[in-house]
């Protein structure tokens, strides 16, 4: 019988363990703040490895919604660092700009990762970057500048022009208004809906793009392949080791480019640039 006691006192104690060493490497804290601002207000957003996802709320007000992610592997008192984080949170309004930042030390960035959700103004203009976190902006009108060197970037249902540079992550735009300039070393690059033009240069990524508008598609890229719907008559020129096209769509009609959406196309167009010559390099 005492055998029998130890063996069930033993596997309670072991199934136990995870309650008491799991927590901290979980916890979310979340925390929130409201800024009022005027016209000709900005937001200012960075991230080291957090989450940016901005889209349009309330005139006159910019809300953000914050968690603090205590990291695996962290330093012993990170779950204490992440509340005092998410009590006094990297965020403040200097000026007409609303600035939301990654954690300031070393020390706080092996703890936790800050993430943010934003909603803004319509007619606000947003600056957001992270080196790692992914992005996604939607819905704004005053102009958006978008960066990041491997994260995943999403522009969606933008009333005015928009920037986008990346050195690796993907790029998905739907429905930009305004110009849209895109810079990548290595990320595919999927754009439809665009109906003010377009501008790519990347160095390897694969390009896919949709007109329905009335602006110019020009492409840049040394070994990519590129894809671009758009209406007829269509003018592209590809050289070796460097593929270059301009192309114009005529009118503003509707899309059904394939995407993401499902569509199926109503005209392609595919150049795919060789790989550079001996002369060429």
């Amino acid at each position: 019988m005492p055998a029998v006691r130890s063996v069930v006192l033993s596997v309670a104690f072991a199934a136990a363990l995870p309650l008491t060493a799991a927590p901290a490497a979980a916890q979310r804290l979340p925390f929130s703040r409201t800024f009022t601002v005027a016209d000709g207000a900005a937001l200012d957003a960075s991230t080291i490895r957090g989450r940016i996802d901005v889209s349009v709320g309330a005139p006159g007000r910019v809300e953000v919604e914050g968690t603090v992610t205590v990291r695996v592997a962290g330093p012993a008192d990170a779950l204490d660092i992440a509340r005092r984080l998410a009590t006094n949170p990297p965020v403040e309004q200097d000026g007409a700009t609303v600035r939301l930042r990654a954690p300031m030390s070393a020390v706080e960035r092996r703890a936790v990762t800050v993430a943010y959700v934003v909603r803004v103004p319509a007619g606000m203009p947003v600056r957001v970057s992270s080196e790692s976190g992914a992005l996604r902006v939607a819905g704004v009108g005053g102009g958006a500048a978008i960066r990041t060197q491997s994260g995943a970037i999403d522009v969606l249902a933008l009333a005015g022009p928009a920037s986008v540079e990346t050195g690796s992550g993907a790029v998905h735009a739907d429905g930009v208004a305004g110009l849209l300039t895109v810079s990548t070393q290595s990320g595919g690059i999927t754009a439809e809906g665009l109906r003010a033009g377009v501008t790519v240069s990347t160095q390897s990524g694969a390009v896919g793009l949709a007109m329905t508008g009335t602006g110019a598609a020009t492409v840049a890229t040394q070994s990519g392949g590129i894809t671009v719907a758009v209406r007829p008559p269509l003018r592209g020129r590809s050289r070796p080791g460097r593929a270059a096209s301009s192309w114009r769509s005529p009118a503003a009609r509707p899309s059904n480019w394939t995407s993401k959406r499902g569509r199926v196309p109503w005209w392609r167009r595919t150049l795919r640039s060789p790989a550079p010559s001996a002369s060429a390099m």
